[in-house]
């Protein structure tokens, strides 16, 4: 698999945050309530929810690949 898309991603905060948006909200339950069963109810919300858990722990795998700020050089005051 190719990660520098994913490390793409991670750089661009507003990319990031608009992908992560549009995927969870495709896991929101929108239904009619005369066509559904409680028990389809139940399976539907179940896998809504797991949806949405699977969505963020993608996303904070793609934000391991973010790019790393050069920490600060530390200089030796004793010299």
């Amino acid at each position: 698999m190719d990660k520098t898309a994913f490390k793409i991603i991670a750089d661009n905060k507003s990319l990031f945050d608009l992908l992560k948006f549009t995927l969870l909200s495709k896991f929101d339950i929108i239904t009619l309530s005369d066509t559904k069963d409680d028990l389809m109810l139940g399976q539907l919300l179940r896998s809504s929810l797991t949806g949405k858990e699977k969505v963020e722990e993608m996303f904070k795998e793609i934000e391991g690949y973010k790019t790393k700020a050069p920490e600060d050089i530390k200089i030796n005051q004793a010299r």
